[in-house]
């Protein structure tokens, strides 16, 4: 609802920086513990020169190791292969930071910038996820999915995962990562370790989890 505000009074980048900022401020212990994801609007990277700082900014404010931030670029918006976008990525990658293609195979599709960005992650669109264990054509998207990763160097992560047969037709297609309530629901970061730890007594798997700023 609020992006949808802020579309309509034409203040997207501002909205956006503003929850960046927020989610790195929130996050930062989480950033020294691991993956840091935060997502962001396509629209940002035509303001590069502003995220630069705000990057810059908040790692020196929070002590954030910014080789552990992973800029999400969500689907709200086609981001056309354009030279732009394509330096601000190159220029935010010489510092440290690394990006995932958010819910891919669904609204606006931004897989023709794999090889002009470089993305380190492709995240597949929970409604592929979900249904991965009951859907042979989802089966068959992700399995293409993550063939086509394979062929860029990137690691998949599938979203949906909220039970256990989800999380076995996952490893079953060969995913490396998952992100669902089946590992955990959103909680806050001081109790992040210790429910971290049960949840990996409870589910001893091969699959990794990803910490979300949402």
């Amino acid at each position: 609802f609020l992006f949808d505000y802020a579309r309509r009074k034409e203040a997207i980048v501002e909205f956006d920086l503003a929850c960046m900022k927020r989610s790195l401020e929130c996050g930062a212990e989480l950033s020294r513990k691991g993956k840091l994801f935060i997502n962001v609007h396509p629209q940002l990277f035509a303001q590069c020169h502003r995220v630069n700082r705000l990057l810059k900014e908040c790692a020196l404010q929070f002590d954030i190791p910014l080789e552990n931030v992973v800029l999400e670029i969500t689907e709200q918006e086609i981001l056309a292969a354009e030279e732009p976008a394509i330096r601000c990525a190159a220029e935010l990658k010489r510092m440290g930071l690394q990006f995932a293609l958010d819910d891919v195979g669904m609204s606006y599709s931004h897989l023709n910038l794999i090889g002009a960005i470089g993305p380190s992650y492709l995240k597949i669109s929970h409604s592929f996820g979900a249904t991965l264990h009951t859907n042979p054509t989802h089966e068959k998207i992700i399995r293409n999915i993550i063939a086509l990763a394979t062929d860029f160097d990137c690691r998949v992560i599938v979203e949906g995962i909220e039970e256990m047969a989800t999380m076995a037709a996952a490893l079953r297609v060969g995913a490396q990562l998952g992100q669902g309530y089946f590992f955990a629901e959103p909680r806050e970061v001081v109790d992040f370790d210790s429910t971290a730890k049960r949840q990996v007594q409870w589910h001893a798997q091969p699959m990794e989890r990803d910490h979300a700023a949402r």
